[in-house]
């Protein structure tokens, strides 16, 4: 690559002079990083050495995206460009040093000055930015956050992992966006705490993990003021990552005990039966078709119990028997799914292929469906932050996701005693402890159930 004339510099004058320039050099074209390389000549080295020229590594190292392709100069928006002048500022400067202290004490008046001595200064070690030392970068596009892409590792980890069911994160949108968002405050943690400088180091070597999460976790509940299952989540994805960065070799004897995170389970909210049936039965206007896909996506979910990944790819099922069957994505369990009338309704609505939204889309939208048909009754909800379980008022509208319908059906099974080894049948649950953190009977279905059994007691004699 050609020099760039910024970093270029004539130490002294006449046949003593150094002149200095570095170089950015890449092994081949394709290259994603190279090192600059310090070169010094001088016209009295010409008797040593008869080029005149002194090149050593700085040991300086930069992505190609830091350096403009044309002029090869740092890039001003680069994360690390003032790492990289820094250190080229600070190999100049030993040479300064060197030349300064030669007219101070010159020695025999004709020698320049020595090549060791520049030599030594060249080879001490400038910083290293190169692309695994570098645990996360991010930029981010004119399209927004949704166009955000990230460098280091952890880009590399996004564009090379392939999970255990042999799909890739480009395979998965939901796969994917979820990891990203664990980068995100990753990101997000590095430049408020570490100042954009952690490293793989710093999440790997036992004595400074075990700080770094505890003030990740802390981070992420006050800061970022995160509930406990959210941050569960990402401590998970975290784990896979740098389970990955083992098998790659990057990391040795990789400990995980400082990323453990258990969260007490508190059942979500769930519908009555009065208000499932307005749910399904009412009728939205033509201008209000996003959120009928929406609610049907969510009946959908709600009378398979699939999870939304399932329900997403499902294709249109077989409804002339009472039984069809799904391989689940995540668990690989086969669910036996009964078929129920308004499952049949569903199918002769949408013939030749089900409704489609993200799963971000559709928790968005669910949520705005809901309150226009009018489910906005108030509800305490339970929930932990901090190792701290908390109680918080808020409209069953606000509450309901798309894994909200799957927690239906398992609540709605139980009301009408449907036994629980049933019921995992079809959700697919490995056991039973997972089934009973998905039950949630709403206030009034308790108060009824027990005014039955209030009404079959005697009264006290007066």
């Amino acid at each position: 690559m050609p020099k760039r004339k910024s970093m270029s510099e004539t130490i002294g004058a006449g046949p003593t002079a150094l002149h200095v320039s570095f170089t950015f050099i890449t092994k081949n074209a394709s290259a994603k990083h190279g090192t600059y390389m310090c070169t010094v000549t001088c016209e009295r080295w010409q008797s040593i050495l008869p080029k005149g020229r002194l090149r050593r590594s700085t040991g300086i190292s930069a992505e190609t995206k830091h350096v403009h392709p044309a002029t090869h100069r740092i890039l001003e928006k680069a994360i690390y460009a003032s790492e990289v002048r820094s250190a080229i500022a600070s190999v100049r400067q030993r040479i300064q040093d060197i030349a300064s202290n030669h007219r101070i004490n010159p020695g025999d008046p004709n020698d320049a000055p020595s090549m060791e001595k520049v030599s030594e200064a060249i080879r001490t070690s400038g910083v290293d930015i190169s692309d695994d030392n570098m645990l996360i970068t991010r930029t981010i596009s004119r399209r927004g956050a949704r166009g955000a892409e990230y460098g280091g590792l952890m880009g590399r980890y996004l564009s090379e992992y392939v999970a255990r069911d042999g799909r890739k994160f480009a395979d998965s949108k939901t796969m994917k966006g979820n990891t990203c968002t664990m980068a995100l405050h990753l990101y997000q943690f590095s430049a408020d705490c570490f100042g954009g400088k952690l490293t793989l180091n710093d999440l790997t070597i036992p004595t400074k993990a075990q700080v770094v999460v505890r003030t990740f976790k802390k981070y992420l509940a006050e800061t970022c003021d995160l509930l406990d299952p959210t941050i569960e989540n990402i401590l998970k994805r975290l784990r896979t990552f740098l389970a990955w960065t083992e098998r790659e070799g990057l990391v040795w004897k990789l400990d995980l005990t400082p990323y453990r995170f258990s969260v007490k389970r508190q059942p979500k909210v769930t519908l009555t039966i009065e208000e499932l049936g307005k749910v399904i039965t009412y009728k939205f206007g033509p201008d209000q078709e996003r959120y009928e896909r929406a609610r049907d996506l969510w009946l959908l979910q709600c009378f398979t119990a699939l999870r939304y990944s399932d329900v997403a790819q499902m294709s249109i099922p077989d409804i002339r028997q009472k039984m069809f069957s799904v391989a689940t994505q995540k668990t690989k369990v086969l669910a036996n799914i009964p078929v129920f009338d308004i499952m049949k309704d569903l199918v002769e609505k949408y013939p030749d292929r089900l409704p489609t939204m993200s799963n971000q889309e559709c928790n968005r939208t669910i949520k705005l469906a809901f309150e226009v048909i009018g489910i906005t009754r108030e509800v305490v909800v339970p929930y932990t932050q901090g190792g701290k379980e908390m109680m918080r008022t808020s409209r069953v509208c606000d509450e309901i996701a798309t894994h909200s319908a799957r927690r239906q059906f398992v609540s709605m099974a139980q009301q009408f005693s449907v036994p629980r080894s049933m019921i995992q049948v079809v959700t697919g649950h490995r056991n039973i402890e997972e089934l009973l953190t998905y039950t949630h009977h709403p206030g009034e279905e308790i108060s009824e159930s027990f005014e039955r059994m209030n009404a079959a007691l005697p009264r006290m004699s007066k």
